[in-house]
């Protein structure tokens, strides 16, 4: 038997026997050599390794830069996924999981409106996780409100972020138990404080009664009583000499011998009855003309002391307005009501209602946002507050605009049977660097009400003062709709801020000043035209004109001003050098042209008339030299002789006292101011820059005009510049 023995040869490569041995002294064996070393060559990568964050699988799992590496990020489980997790469930990780969060804090992982970074509600929970119920809202008093009449008890109060049910954010309310006591209320005559002011009845009317113990209807006159109600055992007549015999009653007669009412004070007797022919009042000044009595009206130019007042003119005199006249003030300090005032029928009653404007008052913290304080005719009576008693508040937009320093009523625009305002803010920067706007305000209006709202807005451009100057109520464009026309004085039509006048029509005026139907601008740069405006009929065709004045312009000498006639219809671009007519100032520096007015005629020719004042600089027909007669205005008839009047305002006069004179109608060639028929001085002590604005019309229905006066500067016993205006009636003037 043969054995063959066959032996066979096997060979390995060096490269592979490297690799089956732990090349990189890791501890590891690689895989060809049965070991789960992933990387032969690098001895921070085996299966003992940590993982790291480094986009290396460091622990040969086969997952690279898994949950869990040793320099990953923490992340807090967020199961809401509201961008905060769980302190206390937390994962390292090289980036961030689903339903995990790099924030921590999260007060209930349950609901995402509760985590750090929420805001906690009034509802007794604490939504921003801080530990602290309700820690964002806002916290009030309230109070109670048992009788349901909107006013809160202020003996019952709770601090909460909400209103407790029965609670209320005032504590007004002087009786809880009673509805009809509240602020708000009329006092009534009943010895109770249904207003809770704190006064009783003073809203009642209270007259004056007199003891009558004897009971024969004649009143002991040392024995006064005032109340709202009569007492017993009182009468509204006094005059009894013996009040304890009621047969016996002694009063002063006068002898009546024209039987006009009125007696002659030097004829008299003393008696408890008078006998026919006599009466109680002695104030007759001639007791044979029946016509001449405290009763009757002053007849001008007749030389008789018609209505006994020891005067024969027709006009008041020089006299300083007192109380009497002051119908409006503002208590706020600063608010210089009064640089504009207006007159019209805002609310549609028929009744003229009063509007005054106050540049620089405050809302809510927003210093000089302006205002014009609206009082709704007829007059309460007394003096009105206008920071706290007025029907509407129309608000300027932003603090510094002092809005309402140029008002107007400007007639039916929209023509629904309401009288319309326009109210300017020339300071306005809403088109820029005092661009100035003006807002038309439809009527009526109450309560407070923002003018950036208003029914139109028109906006300036750029440091045009749009706004120094508003007006209208009459059709200039030939139709039968008032129209409105605003001033822009520095505005620059491509000639150096020669001023414009923009005409807008009725009755649906644009928003867009490129929508005017007319735009009449000054002729030479700095005129200024537009500082003085006014339209009116004053060609006599039956066409409203336009009347504008340019105090800068230098035609004839340096600021010799000027006033241009455009006669109607006005439409297009027009340089005012091509005006139908021009008056131009007689002197240097003389500004004609500040100011204007026209539409009334006051020479008695049956022709509307126009008055031109000089600016600031100019004496302008003042009483002495240095007194300033800037603001004119034209009036209808105030004193009854069928004329028209001028009106002029002189606020700088007597160191700013401020003075106003009426001079009655006809008027021909020059008038010294201080022989003017009536003259209004400021109140005695206030220097209130009286005659800064005028407005006319018949405010008490006598069918006499009235005269509505501004007096910015008034002081009175509020705040300094506070304020005011005074009416004084036709019939005393």
């Amino acid at each position: 038997m043969l054995l063959f023995l066959s032996l066979c040869a096997c060979f390995v490569s060096d490269a592979e026997l490297d690799a089956a041995y732990d090349r990189d002294d890791d501890g590891y064996q690689p895989a060809q050599n049965g070991g789960k070393d992933c990387d032969n060559e690098d001895p921070d990568i085996h299966p003992g390794a940590l993982e790291l964050c480094d986009g290396v699988d460091n622990n040969c799992n086969g997952v690279i830069d898994e949950i869990g590496a040793v320099d990953g990020l923490v992340f807090y489980a967020d199961g809401d996924e509201d961008g905060y997790g769980v302190e206390s469930d937390t994962i390292k990780a090289c980036e961030r999981p689903a339903a995990y969060s790099t924030e921590d804090g999260d007060c209930d992982p349950d609901d995402p409106t509760f985590n750090p970074g929420a805001t906690d509600l009034c509802d007794g929970q604490d939504q921003d996780c801080d530990g602290v119920v309700d820690s964002d809202a806002s916290f009030s008093s309230w109070y109670l409100d048992y009788d349901q009449d909107g006013f809160g008890d202020p003996a019952i109060e709770v601090v909460a972020c909400s209103a407790p049910s029965g609670h209320v954010g005032n504590d007004e309310d002087c009786d809880d138990s009673q509805a009809s006591i509240r602020p708000g209320q009329t006092d009534i005559c009943d010895g109770a404080d249904e207003d809770c002011d704190g006064e009783i009845d003073e809203d009642a009317e209270f007259s004056t009664w007199y003891a009558d113990l004897d009971g024969d209807g004649a009143g002991d006159p040392a024995a006064v009583f005032d109340a709202c109600e009569q007492p017993p055992d009182t009468v509204a007549v006094a005059g009894d000499c013996d009040d304890s015999d009621p047969l016996v009653i002694e009063l002063t007669w006068y002898a009546d011998g024209d039987g006009d009412g009125f007696g002659n004070p030097a004829v008299f007797l003393e008696q408890c009855a008078g006998p026919s022919g006599w009466v109680l009042d002695g104030s007759d000044c001639d007791d044979v003309d029946e016509f001449v009595n405290p009763g009757e009206p002053e007849v001008c130019g007749n030389g008789v002391d018609d209505d006994c007042d020891f005067e024969t003119a027709c006009g008041a005199g020089d006299n300083a307005l007192t109380a009497n006249e002051r119908f409006f003030v503002n208590s706020q300090l600063g608010a210089q009501a009064g640089t504009a005032v207006a007159l019209g029928d805002l609310d549609g009653d028929g009744v003229v209602d009063f509007v005054v404007g106050a540049p620089n008052y405050d809302f809510g913290g927003q210093i000089d946002r302006g205002a014009a304080h609206i009082v709704f005719g007829p007059h309460p009576g007394g003096e009105v507050d206008l920071n706290t008693e007025t029907d509407a508040n129309l608000a300027g937009e932003a603090s510094g605009w002092d809005t309402a320093g140029v008002m107007a009523v400007v007639g039916d625009i929209d023509g629904d049977g309401t009288d319309d305002l326009i109210v300017g803010a020339d300071d306005s920067d809403a088109g820029g660097g005092g661009s100035g706007a003006v807002y038309l305000v439809l009527g009526p209006r109450n309560g407070y009400f923002n003018l950036g709202f208003s029914d139109v807005r028109w906006i300036g451009v750029d440091g045009s003062s749009f706004g120094a100057r508003a007006g209208g109520g009459l059709s200039v464009d030939g139709d039968a709709d008032p129209d409105i026309f605003v001033t822009a004085n520095k505005a620059d039509h491509g000639n150096g801020e020669s001023g414009a006048v923009y005409v807008f029509s009725g009755p649906n005026p644009s928003s867009d000043i490129a929508s005017a139907t007319a735009v009449l601008f000054g002729e030479n740069p700095d005129d200024a035209a537009g500082l003085g405006v006014a339209m009116a009929d004053i060609s006599g065709d039956g066409l409203a004109d336009m009347l504008v004045g340019a105090p800068g312009t230098d035609v004839g000498g340096v600021d010799w001003g000027a006033a241009y006639l455009v006669e109607g219809p006005v439409s297009g671009q027009l340089d005012l050098a091509m005006a139908d007519s021009t008056m131009r100032g007689e002197t240097d520096d003389q500004g004609a042209g500040f100011f204007l007015d026209a539409g009334v005629d006051i020479d008695a020719d049956g022709y509307l008339d126009s008055v031109v004042s000089g600016d600031a600089t100019a004496t302008a027909g003042g009483e002495s030299v240095g007194d300033v007669a800037v603001v004119v205005h034209v009036a209808e008839d105030v004193n009854g002789d069928g004329f028209g009047e001028v009106v002029v305002g002189a606020p700088n006069v007597g160191g700013d006292e401020g003075a106003v004179y009426v001079l009655y109608g006809p008027l021909q060639g020059g008038i010294d101011l201080g022989l003017a028929d009536s003259i209004y001085r400021s109140e005695v002590g206030e220097s209130s820059h009286l005659g800064m604005a005028i407005d006319s019309r018949d405010v008490d229905g006598d069918n006499l005009v009235d005269l509505l006066l501004g007096a910015p500067g008034y002081d009175g016993v509020f705040a300094a510049m506070s304020g005011g205006a005074y009416l004084v009636l036709g019939a005393g003037i």
